[in-house]
């Protein structure tokens, strides 16, 4: 949406004359929510339309500008967690191809890219070429080129993680951990969701029939029944997370009835880590996504929200299968 402008403010779209100068709007996204960078562009209208061509005119031409426009039209579409971790990823495609034509691009440039980073990170070079490879089916699509050169670049083989926390190792690292982490933990062990969909938990979707969750990254809406474990959690959250008095709309906040944020859990779960292999009550760390992965491989799994038993096998599924010998 373009800025209000007064009756005096006559500029291009998204321009505006403030405390004697011209600024352009730039929406941008920052920490997973959609703002505004204000860019001076001087104080005359002569100054102020030169400034404002030569911003629309760099990197026109280049894989800057297909990577700008992917970022500002399709990243913006993806889910918050999934906006921060491909726009850092879309930071370094950009340094490393955004001065080339997208005619010039070939799938030796590509390979030679995913080859330099996977030397020390595998995974991160895969999810950097898909993210690449999606890129450039934009820019077919918007007539900048013709075929796309990262479809013949061959990812490194992964393997699905395997981490299964066992229950001693759970219920040490939860005993260790605050109060607010220790009720997420138990959330994402007996519900399996995500964290991203924890952390923003309301209490409006706390039904008679139980949670009503639309994960963020799938879309799946999910009826999570209640259960005597599960009621509990909730009841504790809502009692003992807020001091008398105070509210709330979140199940997840803190005293002030604020929601927790993903950066502060981030903090709190690295805090926890090292706590307890430093008092050697964990002989290895875990991710709190292994709790999801617990849920998993402890259940039916159907809590998770994966329609694909394929899925579910691959990365849920961790404890080995049990077999009965041959008699």
């Amino acid at each position: 949406m373009s800025p209000r402008r007064s009756k005096t403010n006559k500029g291009p779209e998204r321009t505006t004359f403030k405390n004697g100068a011209w600024y352009y709007l730039k929406p941008i996204i920052k920490a997973g929510k959609n703002t505004t960078q204000w860019i001076r562009l001087g104080k005359t209208e002569k100054e102020m339309y030169q400034r404002l061509a030569e911003l629309k005119s760099e990197g026109a031409g280049l894989m800057a500008a297909i990577i700008e426009r992917y970022r500002n039209e399709i990243i913006i579409k993806k889910a918050i967690n999934t906006q921060n971790a491909q726009n850092k990823q879309l930071d370094r495609l950009k340094r490393a191809f955004g001065h080339m034509r997208p005619s010039d691009l070939r799938p030796s440039h590509i390979a030679k890219y995913h080859d330099l980073v996977g030397t020390k990170a595998p995974f991160q070079a895969n999810r950097e070429l898909a993210l690449m490879t999606h890129v450039c089916k934009y820019a077919v699509r918007w007539g900048h080129i013709d075929d796309n050169p990262c479809r013949e670049v061959q990812r490194f083989p992964e393997q699905a993680r395997q981490r299964y926390i066992s229950d001693a190792e759970y219920t040490a690292a939860r005993d260790l951990a605050p109060l607010w982490v220790q009720i997420i933990m138990d959330l994402a062990y007996v519900t399996g969701q995500r964290r991203i969909d924890l952390l923003s938990l309301t209490r409006s979707q706390i039904t008679e029939q139980g949670i009503l969750i639309k994960q963020s990254k799938t879309g799946t809406n999910l009826l999570i029944e209640w259960t005597p474990d599960l009621e509990s959690i909730i009841t504790r959250a809502q009692t003992e997370l807020l001091p008398a008095g105070t509210a709330s709309i979140y199940i997840i906040c803190d005293s002030n009835g604020q929601k927790r944020k993903d950066a502060a859990f981030t903090t709190a779960w690295t805090r926890l880590m090292n706590k307890a292999i430093e008092k050697e009550i964990l002989t290895e760390r875990f991710q709190f996504r292994d709790i999801r992965a617990k849920a998993g491989s402890d259940s039916s799994g159907e809590q998770l929200g994966h329609k694909s038993a394929t899925i579910l096998n691959k990365h849920y599924k961790r404890l080995p299968k049990r077999v009965k010998p041959t008699q």
